[in-house]
């Protein structure tokens, strides 16, 4: 289904995914493609609809970060397909995110690690925050779209400080009108958001316990000293 714009505007495109993995190829493809232009794409991550864009693509970037409304300085989030892709944009590893990346990804771990040094990208903070929080997704789609593109800096598709939307139908109006696709798998299930982790300050901070307590951190990491 196509939704017309006011003109000047992208037409949006809201998308029926199939369930079966074998009829989905000619949608990622087509979402690689506008995710290359520096279109904005809404597609269903574990129990919420994300909006995502090239996270190399500066004004893509900010065009998302104005969109939503979020305050300056806000850095987005970058989605992976693979652990292995965090080489290639941070430039520390800790050996207690190691043992957390390799029992909950994919999965509603978010971790916030050094960036590599030169890495040529500003997800909303100038560069000047040195650091990246990242998460590889459980949901089979989006995964697909990761692995096919490459790294997406990624938020709620929400207006800041709104609930994320569980379904198409709770889209902001400003959101749907924005994104070049939408990708509906109907509604999502409700759940818990994210355990976030600072691993670049040192002690390592929780700033949001999320799916994973402090507790179930440490059982994974049993060196993990949070501050």
């Amino acid at each position: 289904m196509d939704v017309g714009t006011p003109a000047g505007q992208t037409m949006t495109s809201v998308v029926q995914v199939p369930e079966r993995i074998d009829q989905r190829e000619e949608i990622v493809a087509r979402t690689v493609g506008i995710l290359k232009r520096g279109g904005q794409v809404i597609f269903p991550t574990e129990h919420s609809y994300a909006i995502a864009v090239d996270a190399f693509d500066t004004e893509a970037v900010a065009k998302l970060n104005t969109l939503r409304g979020a305050p300056g300085g806000t850095a987005l989030a970058v989605m992976v397909g693979s652990p292995r892709t965090l080489s290639g944009i941070a430039r520390e590893i800790s050996p207690e995110a190691e043992l957390l990346i390799a029992a909950l990804w994919p999965g509603l771990l978010t971790v916030i690690l050094p960036t590599s040094f030169g890495l040529a990208w500003d997800l909303g903070d100038g560069g000047w925050l040195g650091k990246v929080a990242v998460r590889m997704p459980l949901h089979p789609l989006a995964l697909e779209i990761i692995r096919a593109f490459g790294p997406l800096a990624v938020t709620s598709a929400a207006l800041a400080g709104a609930p994320a939307p569980l379904g198409v139908g709770s889209l902001a109006s400003e959101i749907f009108e924005a994104a070049e696709l939408i990708l509906d798998v109907g509604v999502l299930p409700a759940g818990p958001a994210s355990t976030i982790i600072d691993l670049a300050t040192d002690p390592p901070e929780l700033l949001r316990e999320g799916a994973y307590t402090r507790d179930a951190l440490r059982v994974i990491a049993p060196d993990l000293v949070l501050g």
